[in-house]
């Protein structure tokens, strides 16, 4: 049974529900959008180095737009902090962030593993297009050879979406956000 302090507290701060179930949903949608997307563009073979691929950052922040909008709206009733909408968009992206690293481990890993020879290719490419000497070239990519094992990728796949989630969040929470008036003015 609330008490009557609870039930003033959840007036005045609106219901308090966990961005979790909402982080799980969307974060999934993120996931999936960003693995269905990849699939087409490894089907269709497009170079990696296609501008296509910034429609996944697309896919990405609408993901974390809906989300954060679906929790305030329909979680909260229609109103949201700026932290709460922060934490929400940055669980997405964790959320994201995670299915996308399971993915590309098993794409990496078990369906194809000499793809990783052709992201070194075309960043060698690039990086001679740039102006950098073959040796600076060879230097950069065998330090990079560290780092591009599966698991790897993956770990700092999470850590990339996280952060960059942070980041989207920042901004999405500030113009979804939407404070109760205090004392019921508007």
């Amino acid at each position: 049974m609330n008490s009557q302090f609870e039930n003033d507290a959840q007036l005045i701060n609106g219901p308090s529900v966990s961005p979790l179930k909402t982080a799980l949903k969307y974060g999934l949608y993120m996931g999936l959008g960003i693995i269905i997307f990849s699939l087409i563009m490894y089907t269709m073979s497009v170079p990696l180095d296609s501008k296509l691929y910034y429609i996944q950052y697309g896919v990405y922040i609408a993901a974390i737009w809906f989300g954060i909008k679906y929790h305030r709206d329909i979680d909260l009733g229609g109103y949201m902090s700026y932290g709460r909408g922060l934490g929400c968009g940055t669980l997405i992206a964790l959320v994201g962030g995670i299915i996308g690293a399971v993915y590309s481990f098993i794409l990496f890993k078990y369906i194809d593993p000499d793809l990783v020879n052709q992201i070194f290719a075309v960043q060698e490419k690039s990086m001679l297009e740039s102006g950098q000497s073959q040796e600076q070239v060879d230097q950069a990519i065998n330090m990079s050879k560290k780092f591009m094992t599966p698991a790897m990728m993956g770990t700092i796949g999470v850590v990339v979406s996280l952060f960059s989630g942070f980041i989207v969040s920042l901004v999405l929470a500030f113009i979804l956000k939407k404070e109760k008036a205090m004392f019921g003015v508007q």
